[in-house]
């Protein structure tokens, strides 16, 4: 079934419909469908497009619809070739921003690996705005993972977290080639944000497919990096409640900042830390096993792709006796590398 064939078996009218031949009148689907997952399907924007249009006049979409899901990766590439990728771009981002504004329940939106730039990301912020003027409740949820919004994408984000009316709960931007000057917008943004409890901005200083922990880079910036997100997890009003922050060059010096950070702030409802391909050792690894120790929010940590031993998996085992809350502990990968 090609892509065109699979939305009109969905979406077209059924046929005792009153609407007769016309193809054109989208009545959509009786049932109270609230999820649409259509990744893996080739779609271009064309297909968004016409997605758009039943979007836009079926009364029964505009009602259930709460998440729209283009996402590649949903099963790895165990289900999906490679060239079974969604690939809707700037203007397939843009076709979906336009039914925003009329959209009555649609909180979450699904773009992972749809090579999305700068120009779809203006689209959608632009329609958070006309959604706020017309007295929407905007989107709650925005994945972006493993697109190319770069610096100026990340600043357009940047200026969404920063509007006081912002409602986004999650915001996941990995491997978007971002750099330091993308992620320190993103990041002095949310110093003002309130809203914001899921935070993914992984792998936006270097690739995973790039990333040897053996050869140690210059961590200049990543120390950078981590001094604004120590000061933005030692905000009072923080509500971040799960940061990923892989990939993104801390070494031991940055991960400490951020650590001392979580630990100095014991009203931060962190439940979720990631800091795996950070260039992370045993002694980082000693300082994270005392903070599992003491703490009674956190329920997943995440050290896997770093340069620690047995030594360093060894401490957990003191605090992990003393611990009752911390469901997840992930060191996958930390034995390949030596």
């Amino acid at each position: 079934m090609c892509k065109q064939d699979l939305l009109c078996a969905v979406f077209a009218p059924p046929p005792s419909s009153s609407s007769g031949s016309d193809s054109n009148c989208l009545t959509g689907p009786r049932v109270p469908v609230q999820r649409l997952c259509l990744g893996g399907n080739k779609l271009t924007a064309g297909s968004v497009a016409e997605l758009a249009e039943f979007l836009r006049f079926s009364v029964v979409a505009k009602e259930k619809i709460e998440a729209l899901d283009f996402a590649y990766d949903r099963f790895g590439n165990l289900f999906s070739a490679p060239q079974a990728r969604n690939c809707i771009g700037d203007e397939g981002a843009a076709q979906v921003a336009t039914v925003l504004a009329i959209a009555g329940n649609l909180r979450e939106l699904n773009f992972a690996g749809n090579n999305i730039g700068p120009r779809g990301v203006a689209s959608l912020v632009n329609s958070f705005e006309k959604q706020r003027a017309l007295g929407k409740r905007p989107i709650e949820i925005l994945d972006l993972n493993m697109n190319n919004i770069g610096l100026e994408g990340a600043k357009t984000l940047a200026k969404a977290l920063r509007a006081p009316e912002c409602t986004l709960r999650t915001l996941k931007v990995s491997d978007n080639r971002i750099g330091l000057p993308g992620l320190l917008e993103i990041i002095r943004a949310l110093k003002a944000n309130t809203t914001m409890k899921q935070l993914d901005i992984s792998w936006n200083m270097c690739k995973k497919d790039d990333y040897n922990v053996s050869a140690v880079p210059a961590s200049e910036d990543g120390v950078q990096f981590a001094m604004e997100v120590a000061e933005l997890l030692s905000q009072p009003t923080c509500a971040l409640e799960s940061i990923t922050l892989d990939g993104n060059l801390l070494g031991n010096n940055g991960a400490m900042l951020v650590l001392k950070a979580l630990q100095d702030n014991p009203t931060l409802p962190m439940k979720h830390f990631s800091v795996g391909g950070s260039f992370l050792d045993d002694s980082a690894a000693t300082h994270f096993a005392g903070y599992v120790r003491e703490n009674t929010v956190l329920r997943s940590l995440d050290l896997s792709r770093n340069l620690i031993t047995n030594e360093g998996v060894a401490t957990f085992k003191a605090a992990l006796t003393n611990n009752t809350t911390l469901t997840a502990l992930s060191f996958r990968d930390v034995c390949f590398w030596h």
